[in-house]
């Protein structure tokens, strides 16, 4: 039996069709603002992109597709380069991902994109800001490694760099600084880590990562407690990865993620303009993050399947 009442897809499907109408800005193919009422910008046609392929609603036929992809293409500067709130790297990830959504091609000279020289990427990865959530990191390796477009030197240097990180000395210090806020330390952890699942590169470290993880007791913390939209769900699907390298800790893993499911569902359910109010690219994160605990956590809801598009790598070849 299960310990929440199921939430119904369905119900989710047609509360995010109809909040989809308000983002709205004019008729036609792709016409989506990232705030209700608002107008047309880069993460509200990327965003509505996603929430459509989620759930399974129409992204239309070939000509409206192909309108929807020369909208977000037009959001691109004289640079190549797109602009996002977390900066072109993250931008970039979210175009590649809608695009082959869309089925349209993908720009050869689209960018930014880490350097494909071993010697450069050294530099690049030592030039990073080591402080931040590491989306730029994500956007502009993702493509690269889930398109095969690097060579076993470039990936060889990959690893060191981004492993070496990492010291059993510092355990605490998961690409993130030692007294990082929860949340934070989910989000670099996760970040980084979905490069790795882009090349299918197995996560180093796996024990000091499961540790330092399970050891946040995330799903002991308050409903008060500073997440972001993405945060259950970039902690859960880490706990499932680092599963498969460490099976032993799975009871106590999947003990945890249920009770964080539960929690996700009594939200919706006492407040889902708390949901729905959020930015069109929120709204796909929230129903990535839905995907995840959908897919392991199968008895918290019925009514339809949730797709994540964020976490397949098949989405972002170039």
């Amino acid at each position: 039996m299960s310990d929440v009442e199921p939430l119904d897809v369905s119900d989710l499907r047609e509360a995010f069709a109809e909040e989809l109408k308000r983002r709205r800005f004019a008729a036609g193919p792709g016409c989506y603002a990232n705030e209700r009422d608002g107008e047309e910008a880069l993460y509200g046609l990327t965003g509505a992109v996603n929430v459509c392929a989620a759930l399974g609603l129409p992204l239309g036929d070939r000509a409206a597709r192909k309108e929807w992809a020369r909208r977000i293409l037009a959001h691109r500067h004289k640079n190549g380069h797109f602009e996002g709130g977390s900066g072109p790297g993250h931008a970039l990830h979210m175009v590649v991902g809608a695009l082959n959504l869309l089925g349209e091609p993908i720009p050869a000279d689209i960018g930014p994109l880490a350097p494909t020289d071993p010697k450069a990427l050294t530099a690049w990865l030592d030039g990073l800001d080591w402080t931040t959530t590491h989306k730029a990191f994500c956007g502009e390796t993702i493509p690269l490694l889930a398109s095969g477009r690097v060579s076993d030197a470039w990936r060889e240097a990959f690893v060191r760099k981004v492993a070496g990180r990492l010291n059993p000395d510092r355990p605490r210090e998961t690409w993130c600084k030692a007294d990082a806020a929860p949340w934070r330390v989910i989000s670099c952890t996760y970040h980084v880590l979905s490069a790795f699942d882009a090349g299918r590169i197995p996560y180093p470290e796996s024990d000091l990562l499961l540790r330092r993880l399970l050891g946040l007791r995330w799903e002991k913390g308050e409903d008060d407690v500073h997440r972001t939209i993405c945060t259950d769900g970039d902690w859960a699907l880490l706990l499932l990865r680092l599963r498969n390298q460490r099976p032993a800790e799975s009871e106590r893993i999947m003990q945890a993620i249920r009770t964080v499911s539960a929690r996700r569902v009594r939200a919706w359910r006492a407040d889902p303009e708390a949901v729905l109010s959020n930015s069109t690219h929120n709204l796909y994160c929230y129903l990535w993050v839905t995907a995840v605990f959908q897919s392991c956590v199968r008895d918290h809801y019925r009514g339809g399947f949730v797709k994540d598009t964020l976490n397949d790598p098949f989405l972002y070849r170039l």
